[in-house]
């Protein structure tokens, strides 16, 4: 009986230890390349993976749960050269430190670029609705009287 229960104590810790080390952390700044300012919301991917990051107004970002293993990223920013850095070592339950000098681009090569973000439908945040209208805006409704202007105002109810 002791066996069993060793045993079984035995592949229990062997199944915690391999699932428990198995990923890390990439994290840094991405700066301008001659002043060293931050560059803010830049894109930084990791290469054949959808893992990846914006940076913040600091110029600051964190890929967390990043597999152990070595990986390329890709720095991209609009009006900036895309940056490429490789052999970024990745070891279990570690934060690899990788900062970026980008080049700012020149007129002639900046690409095309693409932004999509999404946004929630409904903010449980926001409380209330409020749309501010000046006087401008009211004169050029159709209406007779600032009573039938007001009734045609979303939300509003003129009694």
């Amino acid at each position: 009986m002791k066996e069993l229960v060793y045993c079984a104590l035995v592949v229990l810790a062997m199944y915690i230890s391999s699932i428990a080390g198995t990923t890390g952390k990439i994290k840094g700044e991405i700066t301008e390349n001659e002043t060293c300012e931050p560059i803010p919301y830049a894109v930084v991917q990791i290469e054949g993976t959808t893992m990846g990051a914006q940076t913040d107004v600091n110029g600051r970002y964190e890929i967390q749960n990043v597999p152990v293993g070595t990986w390329r990223l890709q720095v991209t920013k609009c009006g900036w050269v895309s940056t490429r850095v490789e052999s970024i070592v990745v070891d279990s339950n570690q934060t690899t430190f990788v900062n970026v000098a980008m080049t700012e681009s020149t007129l002639d090569s900046l690409p095309c670029c693409i932004l999509i973000t999404y946004r929630d439908l409904i903010n449980v945040s926001e409380t209330q609705s409020v749309k501010n209208l000046n006087a401008d805006q009211l004169k050029h409704r159709p209406a007779r009287n600032v009573r039938e202007t007001l009734r045609r105002i979303a939300g509003v109810v003129y009694r």
